[in-house]
């Protein structure tokens, strides 16, 4: 039986990876943010911008043809994809699936949330 970690572990090296201050430089026109926490944590706080996509629900959400596809997963007008959860290994699993569902520019966020939180309060 592979373990949550093993196979987090497994795949990151499959897939690009954004530190914080990567994800800030990026014009922000460019850049689709996708929060993969639950809606709970999403609504208590997430970057700006940023779409929740429910990791239990992100096939959905993305999939051509899917009647719950989000409109910005349809146009892919972005040139970066940045996935993220609140400390970085949830988003390593949902960035691949992004990946290999052929969204353009994915790349998993580093730290994710909790990360993107403490830099802020670095300014």
């Amino acid at each position: 039986m592979i373990k949550h970690i093993d196979e987090v572990m497994a795949i990151s090296d499959q897939i690009k990876h954004a530190s914080c201050s990567e994800a800030k430089s990026i014009n922000p026109q460019d850049a689709l943010f996708v929060d993969v926490r639950s809606k709970e944590a999403f609504n208590a706080g997430h970057i700006p911008n940023a779409v929740h996509c429910e990791r239990g629900l992100l096939e959905f959400l993305v999939a051509d043809g899917s009647p719950m596809q989000l409109n910005i997963f349809n146009q892919q007008s972005h040139q970066h994809c940045i996935v993220y959860c609140n400390g970085g290994r949830q988003s390593v699993l949902a960035a691949k699936t992004l990946q290999d569902m052929g969204v353009k520019g994915v790349k998993n966020l580093l730290g994710g949330y909790a990360e993107w939180v403490a830099t802020e309060s670095d300014k």
